[in-house]
Order: structure tokens, then C-alpha cells, then sequence
């Protein structure tokens, strides 16, 4: 009986055994398949990813592309106005020397204005005192005309009449003809 024991013992172990390693053997296959499944769920979702990334980063490259380009294009538009602006400068600068020389010729074509109008006022008060004079030898020789006349008639010497013009001599007056001023 020992031997009978001892072999039922022996297959009880065997089969107790064969069942862990069947159940563990289950296990194993069962886990196998669920890691097979969730590697390749995973590995779809890591290749869905990739793609995404690799997406974001073509994106984005054609992004910073653009960003680059508009950034160089805002440079160039940049340097040009600010060429432009200098060039403005420069035109108003001459300009502003321009409306200076302008002023100065004015101011000094105003000041030789005033000296002729200046000078016009004295040869016009020179002419004035001319034509007085000449107005009052014009009455003095209309009173010697008188004076010869009635000399004449009432038979009176040459030698009386009033020469006063002539003693007064006649007057020196300086009367410019209008040429350069």
C-alpha cells in the first residue's frame, strides 16, 4: 500500500502539477494575447502619433517657412521706407535750404525796393521844389512882363525895372534822369 499511496500521491502532485502549469500555461497565453493586443493598440496609437508629430512639425517648419519669409519681406519693407523717409528728408532738407536762400533774396529784393522807393521819394520831392521854383519864376517874369509893359507904356528907362531874378541867380537844383539805382 505504500506503493499505491505513494503513486496516488505521485499523480495527485502530477495532476495538481499539470493543472498549475495548465492554468499557468492559460494564463501565460491569455496575458500573450492581451499584451500582443495592447502592443498593437499601442504601437497603432504611437504610429497615429508619429504621424500627428510628424504633421505638427511639417506645420510648423512650413510655418516658421512663412514666419521667415513675411519676416524677411517686413525687413526689406522696412529698410525701403526707412530709405524712403531719409530720401524725404534729404528733399525737405534742400527745400527748407531752398525757402531760406528765398527769404534772404526776398528780404534783401525788399530792402532794394524800399531804397529806390526811398530815392524816387527824394527825386519826387526834388521835382516838387523844382516846379515851385519854376512856378515862382514863372510869376516873377509874368510880373517883369508887367512891369516892361507898363514900362513901356508910361515910357519909364530899362534901367528901373526890378532884376531881382536875376540877382537871385538861378537855382541850382540837381534832378536825376531816372537811370540805375
Amino acid at each position: 500500500m505504500d506503493n499505491e499511496k505513494y503513486m496516488n500521491s505521485y499523480v495527485e502532485v502530477l495532476k495538481n502539477t499539470l493543472n498549475e502549469y495548465f492554468y499557468a500555461n492559460i494564463t501565460l497565453q491569455t496575458n500573450q494575447k492581451f499584451m500582443e493586443s495592447a502592443l498593437k493598440e499601442q504601437g497603432e496609437q504611437i504610429q497615429k502619433y508619429m504621424v500627428m508629430i510628424a504633421n505638427y512639425e511639417k506645420e510648423n517648419e512650413e510655418k516658421s517657412a512663412n514666419e521667415s519669409e513675411l519676416l524677411k519681406q517686413l525687413k526689406s519693407e522696412n529698410e525701403k521706407l526707412k530709405f524712403d523717409i531719409s530720401d524725404k528728408e534729404n528733399i525737405v532738407s534742400q527745400n527748407q535750404s531752398k525757402l531760406d536762400n528765398a527769404k534772404i533774396e526776398l528780404r534783401d529784393e525788399i530792402q532794394r525796393l524800399k531804397n529806390q522807393i526811398e530815392h524816387l521819394n527824394q527825386v519826387n520831392s526834388n521835382l516838387e521844389s523844382v516846379r515851385n521854383e519854376n512856378a515862382n519864376l514863372k510869376t516873377e517874369i509874368e510880373v517883369l512882363k508887367q512891369n516892361i509893359a507898363s514900362a513901356q507904356s508910361t515910357q519909364l528907362a530899362p534901367k528901373q525895372i526890378n532884376k531881382s531874378f536875376v540877382k537871385k541867380g538861378l537855382v541850382q537844383t540837381q534832378v536825376e534822369d531816372g537811370g540805375n539805382f
